[in-house]
């Protein structure tokens, strides 16, 4: 009895696996990693520079070279995205040493294009503020700059911005700076 039951029930399963069809072997689709987009939407930013000055007008300044003020210095930077990747409101102030100290308080418009997903995104800016050495004089101020992104919270940028200076007949003034982005 035990070897009837044995051979039906290896007849069974031969015939239930001939009867299946063949074994197909299905390769596991490759994992797709979808690229992480470097410029997010509704960002805060805070910026740190390095910057050169460049006021060159008519202005009495004291410093005995026709009006020329130029130095080093840098500063610090906050913004917020508010048009998702394309429209910043910025704030900063930059601490030179034009005129032994000299101090600038801005607040920014920067208009971003982020080129095609990539890492690097130009930008255009408009704004004003205040600068203090001697006094304080308000400023106008319009410039562009290339922003690049390491990391999709961390960037390098560069911009170089014109003011025309409430106390100068003459304005030929730039501001350069070099820095560094963190954005979250």
């Amino acid at each position: 009895m035990k070897r009837n039951l044995f051979a039906l029930f290896s007849v069974l399963g031969l015939f239930g696996s001939a009867i299946a069809g063949p074994l197909e072997i299905r390769p596991a689709a490759p994992l797709t990693v979808a690229p992480s987009k470097m410029f997010s939407d509704e960002q805060f930013l805070i910026d740190l520079f390095g910057s050169y000055l460049n006021r060159t007008g008519t202005e009495d300044c004291g410093c005995g070279d026709h009006g020329k003020q130029h130095g080093w210095g840098g500063g610090i930077g906050a913004g917020y995205f508010i048009v998702p990747s394309y429209v910043v409101l910025r704030a900063d102030v930059n601490f030179t040493s034009v005129h032994d100290a000299r101090t600038e308080v801005s607040a920014d418009v920067l208009f971003r294009l982020p080129l095609a997903d990539g890492r690097i995104a130009p930008y255009a800016l408009v704004g004003g503020g205040l600068e203090a050495a001697d006094g304080t004089n308000g400023y106008f101020h319009a410039g562009g700059g290339l922003e690049w992104r390491i990391t999709s919270n961390v960037g390098i940028f560069g911009e170089v911005t014109y003011a025309w200076v409430d106390s100068m007949a003459e304005n030929n003034n730039l501001t350069a700076k070099l820095g560094v982005r963190v954005a979250y």
